[in-house]
């Protein structure tokens, strides 16, 4: 046996968002049903309003035997026909608009609790992922600084001596850093597994609950008016069972297909986070280091040029070889 309300979980597993849109759609839907059928309502309360006001008529001419007798079966029958359209307008007041009322007032509700417990959660999954963002950067910040000043005292034993309480501190600093990176990471992994396999896949599944029961609802509430207007006595009757044939088309199981066909995704999951350690690039250190001592244009042309010499008298030296 199939486990209900499934659907919208595995194949829209990252159409929260459509699924909102969708959701909000539907509400409209059976507001503008409800105000079809009001009007309908409204239309035969009038209807049989003009017919009794027509059941009132009097006959000036009087006549006499049959043909007055002929004259009360008119009167008679304008008398039933308001009687059965003040009832049809009765019924569909009491036993249908009051129940798609209701049923759009709590299908908003779910809806109203479903939409904010989503959005929290896809911001908290937000956030998660700024975090990791955020201690990876002060991780490597950290890293950076640690080195440069490791670097800028690594040949000078005196400076070395007087930075050495600024270097353990930032040593420290890099520890804690690199200790919150790892935690944030690891959370947040935490919480992405969850995310997609148990908080959203539940919010989904709620979707789909709320839309088969509305459906459902919808459906029912239907077939009840379709039920009231065979009751009418009309030369409507084509139109009445072609009205009936089409709500008895209405499928919860096509309508929930239709809903994963138009709005499934290709989206990808959002992947896990790898732990990057720091490396120094040349480029930051060559420019740490011109910095560091303001190398002049004049010396660093120098020591340039000396170093071609080298690499020339060396090419020349291993060619006698």
């Amino acid at each position: 046996m199939a486990v209900p309300y499934t659907k919208y979980a595995t194949e829209l597993w990252d159409g929260f968002d459509a699924l909102s849109k969708h959701s909000e759609g539907e509400i409209v839907f059976c507001k503008d049903v409800v105000k079809f059928i009001k009007k309908r309502a409204k239309i035969e309360a009038e209807y049989a309003q003009k017919l009794e006001k027509l059941a009132e008529s009097k006959c000036e001419s009087k006549p006499l035997g049959t043909l007055d007798k002929a004259w009360q079966g008119l009167i008679f029958h304008s008398k039933m026909e308001a009687e059965i359209h003040n009832t049809f307008n009765r019924c569909i007041n009491e036993k249908v608009l009051e129940s798609l009322t209701y049923l759009i007032k709590d299908t908003e509700n779910t809806r109203k609790s479903l939409v904010s417990e989503g959005t929290a959660l896809n911001n908290e999954l937000n956030e998660a992922m700024a975090s990791v963002t955020k201690a990876k950067n002060n991780y490597e910040k950290a890293s950076k600084e640690a080195e440069q000043i490791a670097n800028a005292t690594k040949q000078d034993p005196i400076a070395a001596k007087k930075a050495e309480k600024e270097i353990e501190k930032k040593q420290l600093l890099v520890t804690q850093t690199e200790d919150l990176y790892r935690r944030r990471v690891e959370v947040t992994n935490l919480f992405i597994d969850s995310y997609y396999n148990e908080k959203m896949p539940k919010i989904l599944c709620e979707f789909e609950k709320l839309d088969t029961i509305s459906i459902h609802m919808l459906k029912g509430n239907l077939k009840k008016f379709v039920l009231h207007t065979t009751d009418l006595i009309a030369p409507s009757d084509k139109a009445a069972k072609t009205m009936q044939e089409s709500v008895d088309s209405i499928s919860t199981d096509n309508n929930i297909d239709l809903v994963c066909r138009t709005y499934k995704t290709k989206g990808e999951r959002i992947p896990h986070y790898e732990f990057e350690p720091f490396s120094m690039t040349k480029i930051d250190l060559v420019r740490f280091l011109s910095f560091k001592f303001e190398l002049s244009f004049d010396i660093i042309h120098e020591a340039s040029s000396w170093i071609g010499s080298q690499e020339t008298r060396n090419s020349g030296w291993f060619g006698n070889l």
